[in-house]
């Protein structure tokens, strides 16, 4: 064998393995991430869960709650949605399938639509189900079954669809909110991110009818642009018309992850992305709502979830360089070692969707970041595995 040739093979070797391992390496900022997430998660797990893994509203076990609000104790429809796609995200099925349980044991109803809200101990819920919900669970349900042949995902997720379509074709465009007895409800104003294009999707080769749906209510979302990167906040069907001037941003940014899977090459989600680029760039802070009538932030600085929300749809594009910028301006508030909520994002009372889209945002960036580098990210839940 020449010598020569195998020693310089070896280099070779040698050297593109060092490429490869300064390729992979993680940079600091993905261990600033995988660190945060770390605590995060405890905090949640520790501080926030209570039985069948439901996690609270909120951290604070003492708080008075403003009318209207969930009571402190209470657990939400929403978290157990967030949580599904959240073990979609790792790969978790021991996760998935205790939420599962919890939401078709504890939140359903008898027409399997789940309950907002239910007490702390799991023993009392509302009349009422918030279709945004049945819809996020139903959709997590349908990913779980083509990932890992979950059948009771897959009949639970169906009944929950079955519900929501037939609504859609009696009554039109789906209400807010729907009996989870008899599975009616009143249409009403709707917010535009009720309007869930990918679960409706999801369930088309076996719910015909969502097909017409999914078309009439991406017409609805794409119709209610207002200003370049602004969407209305809602739709009112009984008139047709979109509502005008506050539109909070949590909202819109949900609803253009909606366009944006459905279509990444979206004119309308691209220059919602530019619009908030622009204004991540400066040092100020984001704003919570846009006004859609003069186009203008409003004075209320944005709150964490925008900034989670708004790194999910920038690593979806494949913009890492903003997601991390977003995620930083996120991870400004995580509360600090030496703070009681240590690990928490947001200060007292410390909400449970916000700290759930937090652990999102950051699992979606370390997936792609870790697929970028050559090593093997967790699954990530995707319209296109269909």
């Amino acid at each position: 064998m020449n010598r020569g040739w195998s020693v310089g093979l070896a280099a070779g070797i040698l050297a593109a393995a060092s490429a490869l391992a300064e390729k992979q390496a993680p940079s600091p900022f993905q261990f600033r991430a995988e660190e945060s997430l770390k605590r995060l998660r405890h905090f949640v797990e520790t501080r926030m869960t209570g039985p069948m893994d439901a996690i609270r509203v909120n951290a604070v076990t003492n708080r008075v709650e403003k009318s209207g609000e969930a009571r402190n104790t209470e657990c939400l429809s929403e978290t157990v949605g967030q949580r599904m796609e959240l073990a979609l995200l790792e790969n978790d099925r021991q996760t998935f399938d205790q939420q599962l349980d919890l939401a078709m044991k504890k939140f359903a109803g008898p027409s399997g639509l789940l309950a907002w809200k239910i007490s702390g101990d799991l023993a009392t819920k509302a009349e009422s189900s918030a279709t945004i919900d049945d819809w996020r669970v139903a959709l997590a349900c349908r990913m779980a079954f083509d990932r890992w042949q979950r059948q009771a995902a897959f009949d639970y997720g169906l009944k929950v669809s079955t519900v929501l379509a037939n609504t859609i074709q009696e009554t039109g465009l789906m209400p807010v909110a729907l009996d989870i007895e008899k599975g009616r409800g009143e249409r009403e104003r709707l917010p535009l991110c009720y309007l869930h294009l990918p679960a409706m999707k999801s369930w088309e080769p076996f719910l015909t009818t969502l097909s017409d749906a999914r078309k009439r209510a991406t017409a609805v979302l794409i119709n209610g642009r207002r200003r370049p990167g602004l969407l209305a906040e809602a739709w009112h069907p009984t008139h047709g018309g979109y509502s005008e001037g506050k539109a909070d941003e949590v909202l819109t940014l949900i609803a253009l992850l909606y366009l944006q899977e459905m279509d990444p090459q979206s004119a309308l989600v691209k220059e919602a992305i530019a619009k908030r680029v622009a204004l991540l760039k400066l040092s100020t802070p984001l704003p919570q709502a846009f006004d859609t009538v003069s186009g203008n932030g409003e004075q209320e600085p944005a709150g964490a979830a925008v900034y989670a929300l708004l790194s999910r749809l920038l690593t979806r594009a494949n913009d890492m360089k903003h997601a991390e910028a977003a995620l930083k301006r996120m991870l400004e508030f995580q509360n600090p070692p030496d703070d009681r909520f240590d690990g928490a994002i947001g200060k007292e009372p410390v909400f449970s969707f916000d700290q759930i889209e937090a652990m999102l945002a950051l699992r979606e960036y370390l997936n792609m970041e870790k697929g970028a580098a050559g090593g093997e990210p967790s699954a990530k839940p995707s319209m296109q595995e269909k």
